[in-house]
């Protein structure tokens, strides 16, 4: 009895001691990231994320492993996932299978027609090349670091299958599957509206995506299509350039003496909820066409998915596939640009505001001298809003979606209190 009291004694300090020693290595080796860095915050954050994701994640294993069924589980998650999009469309009685109400769109038609330019060896291997050295892996569990590596042993029937896919017309279905992750956002691991997805795609889909979005990007540059109101995923644009066009518009009014109200609205998981139909008649109208347009049905339509559960005692553990009929594909190279062209027309439908996009973040800035014009307009425009939203099948998250007015007397007109987007909204400026 002694003797096993001694014995735990020696254990228990010995693991205190290799908890300090492991502790003082962890430390060691961020001071020695962070002293290398030349983005010392980008490796701060990379710390914390790497803490963080190890702590839930172990956390998430073990109240997995507490249920003897772990492939009911993975499915459950997978209907969840896949369910979710379309559950909130029809919560919200919006039915995404209707074709789009073409007299109520305001878009700019481009006469030109985008054809697929030939995928060379060169372009495939300089962009192989290019993949950072990541040993996460798809569906088919082949990690970008080796695609990168050994691409000029395969580079000739790679260019052979990538320009079939081109020229037929038809995106390769074993590169429609999706592995998909779940991770914890907050509250009860048991709870399962507290995890979000996250896909892995396969290296090969991305390299193909990759090259067919580099023609899709030229075309649309050269030909103007993209508004520029869009800060997203475009050339020399980014956050802090739609934060500059706001904050100057707002200078402008505030210089000229005029009022300005910014509606901000919050768009309820719109890359999930995207209607394809109504995606490729704008894609259709912005000029991708013919066996360009065949090509960007196939690769948005027939698209699956499973979850795969990592488990500390019983390793890995997928659910069955499911089919993902709504939405682009996330984490896909193409899924960004895709959105942006799908919501290109909105500043066209909205004539008495401008509009400063950034993904899926919209600002919408009335501009009057005039008080009663200006409640004229704002409240058009929450209503060209509103129909511009139910046409494209979109949601507008209310509880998030705020309004602010700007002018020189911020104490005599306090902010103008969220807006409640019902079809004919009042508003009233205080």
């Amino acid at each position: 009895m002694t003797i096993s009291r001694r014995f735990k004694q020696y254990i228990d300090n010995y693991n205190r001691i290799y908890k300090r020693v492991l502790k003082e290595a962890k430390q060691r080796e961020n001071d020695r990231l962070l002293l290398k860095a030349t983005n010392k915050p980008k490796v701060i954050w990379k710390i914390i994320k790497n803490e963080i994701d190890k702590s839930t994640n172990s956390m998430q294993d073990i109240q997995s492993d507490k249920i003897n069924d772990l492939h009911k589980i993975a499915d459950l998650f997978n209907t969840f996932f896949c369910e979710t999009p379309t559950k909130l469309l029809r919560n919200n009685k919006i039915n995404n299978s209707l074709p789009p109400d073409k007299h109520r769109m305001n878009i700019k038609r481009c006469n030109k027609s985008l054809f697929f330019s030939p995928i060379t060896e060169n372009e495939v291997v300089k962009l192989a090349k290019s993949l950072k050295n990541k040993f996460t892996t798809g569906y088919d569990n082949i990690p970008d670091a080796i695609v990168k590596q050994c691409i000029d042993y395969f580079k000739k029937p790679l260019t052979d299958i990538f320009n079939a896919s081109l020229e037929k017309g038809t995106f390769p279905e074993q590169l429609k599957v999706a592995k998909v992750i779940r991770i914890h956002k907050k509250g009860n691991t048991r709870n399962i509206n507290n995890y979000r997805s996250i896909a892995l795609l396969s290296v090969f889909s991305k390299l193909l995506e990759k090259l067919v979005y580099n023609r899709i990007i030229t075309f649309i540059e050269k030909n103007g299509i993209i508004t520029e109101a869009q800060h997203g995923f475009r050339s020399k644009r980014s956050t802090e350039t739609a934060l500059l066009d706001f904050i100057n518009n707002v200078q402008l009014a505030i210089d000229n003496k005029m009022n300005l109200v910014g509606i901000f609205l919050d768009l309820s998981k719109v890359y999930d909820v995207l209607g394809h139909k109504i995606l490729l008649d704008k894609l259709n109208v912005y000029g991708i066409r013919g066996i360009t347009s065949k090509w960007m049905e196939s690769y948005l339509t027939n698209r699956k998915q499973f979850v795969e559960l990592k488990c500390l005692k019983r390793g890995k553990v997928i659910s069955s596939t499911r089919e993902v009929d709504i939405g682009v594909p996330q984490a896909s190279i193409l899924g960004p640009l895709l959105f942006s062209l799908y919501i290109n027309d909105l500043p066209l439908n909205i004539p008495y505001a401008k509009t400063v996009l950034y993904a899926d973040y919209t600002n919408v800035m009335i501009t009057e001298s005039n008080l009663n014009t200006l409640q004229e307009n704002v409240n058009n425009s929450i209503t060209e809003t509103q129909t511009w939203s139910s046409t494209n099948k979109f949601i507008v998250n209310t509880d998030k979606t705020s309004t602010m007015r700007f002018n020189n007397h911020q104490k005599l007109n306090p902010v103008v209190p969220n807006v409640s987007f019902n079809h004919k909204a009042a508003f009233t400026l205080v």
